[in-house]
């Protein structure tokens, strides 16, 4: 066939499947509405696990770059010590490495005083990425000059309005000047490095570490840095040596854990290291929910490809008289199948087109859900890559519906469909109930799925905290400058400002702690019970740590159980006390009175004695999804930092009351800002966003499988009636009630649903293990998300056949005869 002949009968197909689809609307509007949304949704959801997971990381070889942390016990993510971390970067399988400490700095000289957070790093940070600038340059390991800062490309934008003439100015941290040298391009990610890595609050800069090339310490010693093995507050970022396996590189680490115990048994016993690549580090807590949303969503296209499927043969089986017409007057067999196929293109490129152009309405939606820890949002959009897979989708949907169609056309001869066209057909009705049976399967497997999220999520809500997260307000103060350097600088300065807070109209009570409980920091202490055997190097037991000032227990609304709360005379001068939670007295007490025992925090003999003047309740300090671990509680008086999260109990909404918290900060030292301000209720809201992510996604997907389950449902028992008019007019002549055709139809229809919904069941069942570890206090096996989900589906069921049963019990049998 010449081309000019295939191009034009090509042609003609088109505008006859445009005819007939146009003549034929709510069908085809139907079609190309449900492969809108589910296209549209799974391209949305594909962009954003594209962006986040198989993007490239912003830096060379990133195959070769890890991250280690230090192991004590079940603790796998630790901070290190700088001597420990120095020792693994001398003796390490890495050609080069960095340490990395996050910082927050108070800027000064660009209007009032702002605390902006960062990250202190060895002078090699950037030359172990092989990272280049936007602008500028980075510091190198030969970095002559430390007072030089790196800043972040949303730092550029935010603060020094993209201005290319920023490289060289002059930025006043901590009282002391920097040279800006470099800024980073937009697509650099580095994210908060925990043990869950966040893009929450990510670094605006980073600064060169002071000689001897180790970042700055949150709080100052007079001792030599480089010996400390104990102060845990160090992350370490190499890139291993050319050659040398993952595996490898693991066992060479044992072996120097190994080494440094035994050189330092007091200090490194029992500490081992744990090696984790850069991708896992960035991305590895959040690749498991995205990837399981990601597949909830392809059985949501499966589903709709399904439900297309079947009312495509529901419709082509009322064109049985016109193909079999058509063939009598000489169309081949072939004409008829490249009808079907340009039929089914148009409706697949129609759908996938508004599906596309959905899918940016959509995506803004998945991104305002989407928890704010995941990263690489920031510049999100439906890009080449994943217009490609789009349109693959779209290509594979019509050829899949262009090869059902032109099938069950041809499993049919002409004179079968001349002679009993308008007649239903076995096999026909057996295909149609096996796809009602995939739709219900998918349908019950998302169900069941979003009810075990749903079911997870409000029993993370329904959690008890421990204390009373209301009307609190919160906010970070860190010092700097001589208000910094001595604790009775650092007392007298939070002392008068919580004393001017305290004054405030509508403050019922003020206190401050190192850290927060839930939105803060998780620091941890080692312990002993003085007058019992010491433990082995490591093997003493790790503690929640806190420092907290007066009042902090009744601020938080938590109870003292035994003893007394801290006293104005707990100073530096006094006896060191500690009060300790219920968790840890139950476990080193648990027949006797803690009240008046001593501790010993930290190992050898001259860790710092503790005697025990309290006991307080427990609460979650990780957040609703963490147990209430043991906890001793120090007192800022004998502990002072220069730093402070402080906690407000309001009588109204805490939000009003920020402006004059600031201006009673600004009366005692306008250079001394409040930083990170927030209420605890959204402290605590945030805790709940991966599961909140789940819940509502995977409500979504099981709402759509529902509804396409129920359309695929309707739309075969309607056709089913229309195409049994002739036999349910007779047999409603010959005497059969109203109820028993009702019965009849009705239990054809919900024949494949019970087989679909055994199927879905099993596919769910089958799937719990694999979802385990998103749920929070719910089994993946809970018979009851199983059993509710089957419900809805058989509801759904129900109300989809009841209108075409109702429409079958009242045929006139006369009308029925007539026509057929």
């Amino acid at each position: 066939m010449k081309q000019g002949s295939i191009v034009s009968g090509l042609g003609a197909d088109l505008r006859g499947a445009w005819r007939q689809h146009v003549a034929h609307p709510a069908n085809a509007l139907t079609i190309v509405g449900i492969l809108a949304c589910a296209i549209g949704l799974n391209t949305a959801l594909y962009s954003m696990v594209h962006a986040v997971l198989m993007q490239p990381l912003p830096f060379a070889g990133e195959d070769r770059v890890v991250f280690v942390w230090n192991t004590q016990g079940s603790e796998s993510f630790a901070a290190m010590a700088p001597a420990r971390a120095l020792d693994l970067r001398e003796q390490g399988p890495f050609t080069s490495s960095a340490l990395i400490g996050h910082i927050s700095m108070t800027i000064t000289g660009r209007g009032p005083a702002e605390r902006w957070f960062g990250a202190s790093v060895s002078s090699s940070f950037f030359d172990v990425l092989q990272a280049k600038t936007a602008i500028g340059r980075t510091f190198g390991s030969a970095e002559p000059n430390r007072d030089v800062v790196v800043i972040s490309h949303r730092l550029w934008v935010d603060q020094f309005h993209g201005r290319p003439g920023v490289v060289g100015e002059s930025l006043v941290m901590n009282g002391r000047a920097r040279i800006i040298v470099g800024v980073m391009p937009a697509d650099f990610y580095w994210p908060s490095i925990t043990a869950e890595a966040s893009a929450e609050n990510p670094p605006l800069f980073w600064t060169c570490a002071p000689l001897p090339d180790v970042p700055e310490r949150p709080v100052v010693f007079d001792e030599d840095i480089t010996k400390n093995r104990h102060m845990g507050f160090l992350r370490f970022v190499a890139r291993i040596t050319p050659g040398l396996s993952a595996d490898a590189a693991k066992s060479q680490l044992s072996s120097l854990a190994t080494n440094l115990a035994a050189q330092y048994p007091q200090t490194d016993g029992g500490h081992g290291f744990n090696m984790v690549s850069a991708r896992q580090q960035f991305f590895g807590q959040v690749e498991r929910p995205l990837l399981f949303v990601l597949l909830a969503s392809v059985l949501v296209v499966v589903a709709a490809c399904v439900n297309v499927g079947n009312l495509m043969l529901v419709r082509l089986a009322g064109r049985r008289r016109e193909f079999a017409v058509r063939s009598a007057l000489g169309a081949g067999r072939w004409r008829v199948v490249r009808q079907l196929f340009a039929e089914a293109a148009v409706l697949a490129v129609v759908g996938g087109a508004l599906g596309v152009m959905s899918a940016a309405a959509t995506l803004r939606v998945l991104i305002a859900v989407t928890p704010a820890s995941v990263g690489r949002l920031d510049h999100l959009s439906i890009n080449s890559a994943v217009l490609f897979v789009s349109i693959g989708a779209t290509a594979l949907t019509g050829v899949v519906l262009g090869v059902l169609s032109a099938v069950a056309v041809q499993k049919e001869s002409t004179a079968d469909d001349l002679r009993t066209a308008g007649v239903g057909d076995t096999g026909w009705r057996r295909l149609r109930a096996a796809l009602v049976s995939v739709e219900v399967a998918m349908a019950v497997a998302l169900v069941a799925g979003a009810m075990l999220c749903s079911q997870s999520l409000r029993r993370l809500q329904r959690v008890d905290v421990g204390f009373d997260t209301a009307r609190l307000l919160t906010f970070d103060v860190m010092l700097t400058g001589d208000r910094a350097e001595y604790q009775a600088k650092q007392l007298d300065f939070f002392e008068g400002f919580l004393a001017r807070v305290r004054a405030l109209p509508g403050v019922q009570h003020a206190a401050g702690a190192v850290t927060l409980p839930i939105g803060g920091d998780d620091f941890g202490a080692a312990v002993y019970v003085e007058g019992r055997p010491q433990p082995a190097p490591g093997a003493e037991r790790k503690v929640g740590f806190q420092i907290v000032g007066a009042s902090w227990f009744d601020t938080l609304g938590m109870r003292v159980m035994n003893g007394r709360d801290f006293l104005s005379s707990d100073t530096r001068q006094s006896t060191g006390v500690v009060i300790i939670n219920h968790a840890l007295a139950a476990l080193e007490w648990p027949r006797d009175n803690p009240v008046g025992r001593q501790l010993r925090m930290g190992s050898g003999a001259d860790a710092p004695l503790l005697t025990v003047v309290g006991v307080v309740s427990d609460i979650r300090h990780m957040g609703p999804g963490s147990a209430a671990r043991p906890e001793i509680y120090l007192p800022y008086s004998q502990f002072s930092l220069p730093m402070m999260a402080v906690a407000v109990r309001t009588a109204g909404d805490p939000m009003t009351l920020v402006e004059a918290i600031r201006a009673a900060g600004a009366s005692v030292d306008a250079t001394q800002p409040i930083s990170g301000v927030s209420t605890m209720d959204a402290h605590l809201k945030r805790s709940y966003s991966r599961a909140r992510f789940l819940a509502i996604l995977t409500g979504l997907f099981g709402a759509l499988a529902l509804a396409l389950a129920a359309v695929g449902i309707y739309g075969v028992t309607s056709f089913a009636v229309a195409q049994r008019t002739r036999e349910l007019g007779v047999r409603t002549a010959l005497g059969a009630s109203p109820l028993r055709l009702i019965r009849g139809v009705m239990s054809e229809s919900l024949t494949p649903v019970v087989t679909g919904a055994i199927l879905g069941l099993a596919l769910a069942v089958s799937a719990g293990s694999a979802i385990r570890s998103l749920l929070f206090d719910v089994s993946p096996l809970a018979v009851s998300s199983y059993a509710t989900a089957a419900a809805i589906l058989f509801a759904a069921a129900l109300a989809a056949s009841a209108l075409p049963a109702r429409r079958a019990a009242h045929i006139d049998p006369v009308k029925a005869l007539r026509d057929a």
